[in-house]
């Protein structure tokens, strides 16, 4: 079991870079469960294989559903992540996901995320963070679980 392992890791790059993107009207906690478990995979890592985990936005201000500020860099950064993930919309109803779909922000989101997923980032959401992922064409084709109250 031990060489499985030893080869599962030999696999894994030195570093990898993940963006967590944040748009206005993120959900404080899909946000922040997300830093925190990229955050406690690096401390249980013991240095191996370090999670470097940015936060991202395609605006410069951010703020999330309960109104706080989000400090975020541009996705217009040296070197484009390794994986991408979309944390859940601040959301609660089919129409307010429509609309929130339909925001300009969250359509420069998804054109983000189709142009990181042909550059070859893999793509991950959380809640209704998987319906960018079908706006963005990264699912066509494909079988996909989400929830969703």
């Amino acid at each position: 079991m031990a060489i499985v392992k030893d080869a599962i890791i030999d696999i894994i790059p030195a570093i990898v870079l993940i963006d967590v993107l944040a748009l206005d009207g993120v959900f404080d906690s899909g946000l922040t469960a997300l830093l925190d478990v990229f955050g406690t995979a690096n401390e249980l890592s013991d240095g191996k294989h370090p999670l470097r985990v940015r936060t991202v936005g395609v605006r410069r201000h951010v703020q999330t559903a309960l109104g706080m500020r989000v400090p975020v860099q541009s996705v217009e950064v040296d070197r484009p992540p390794d994986v991408m993930v979309a944390p859940a919309l601040g959301t609660k109803t089919p129409q307010a996901l429509e609309a929130a779909l339909e925001r300009r922000d969250v359509r420069d989101a998804v054109a983000l995320l189709r142009d990181r997923s042909r550059s070859g980032a893999r793509l991950a959401a959380a809640c209704t963070g998987t319906f960018m992922l079908a706006a963005s064409g990264a699912l066509d084709g494909r079988r996909a679980t989400t929830t969703w109250w």
